[in-house]
């Protein structure tokens, strides 16, 4: 199936069936086994000042740190870098500098889909992020302009890290899973 390619405004853009689904399907097999350590964040953002979490026993979610500071942090890192910077390189029609973040984050079910606070991935003006939608469910990924992305399995969104955005959790399946890149 050919990749849908949809611009949302000049700092977001969707790209639908972003890996080839047996890649994709890897991807997903790594992050779904039983092997694969989650480590548990008590607060899905350090800025809360909005209140966003209605209730403090939601406030948590588990995390999967693939790479940060250049360092490997993962065993899966470097097949997850050789699956995933190809594609990275041809959608994005250049090559980008350095990766300095991939961490896979998953948020577990609320009987309402609770938004997270507003955050940003990085305060450096170059950097970017990409978001890969892990499983579909009713949860999404806001941004400050107003944009909500649905999050729909294999769906690649591309955004400017510097920016304020949010996450949330679902209410349809188990978790809400997704893997962040940021890169320069």
């Amino acid at each position: 199936m050919a990749n849908k390619k949809q611009k949302i405004t000049s700092d977001i853009c969707i790209v639908d069936n972003f890996l080839e689904e047996e890649l994709f399907k890897e991807v997903k097999e790594a992050f779904y086994h039983t092997d694969t350590s989650w480590h548990i964040c008590p607060n899905i953002s350090d800025n809360d000042s909005t209140n966003a979490i209605k209730n403090p026993l939601n406030n948590y979610y588990f995390t999967h740190l693939l790479y940060k500071d250049y360092e490997v942090a993962s065993s899966f890192t470097k097949r997850f870098m050789e699956i995933m910077i190809p594609p990275l390189n041809h959608k994005l029609g250049f090559k980008f500098n350095a990766i300095t973040r991939i961490k896979a984050n998953m948020y577990t079910r609320t009987e309402e889909v609770q938004i997270h606070p507003w955050h940003v991935d990085s305060n450096v003006k170059t950097q970017m992020g990409a978001l890969l939608m892990m499983n579909t469910c009713d949860g999404f990924t806001g941004f400050i302009d107003g944009t909500q992305v649905d999050t729909i399995e294999n769906r690649m969104v591309f955004f400017d890290a510097t920016e304020k955005h949010h996450s949330t959790n679902c209410t349809n399946d188990q978790f809400r899973m997704t893997v962040n890149i940021n890169y320069v």
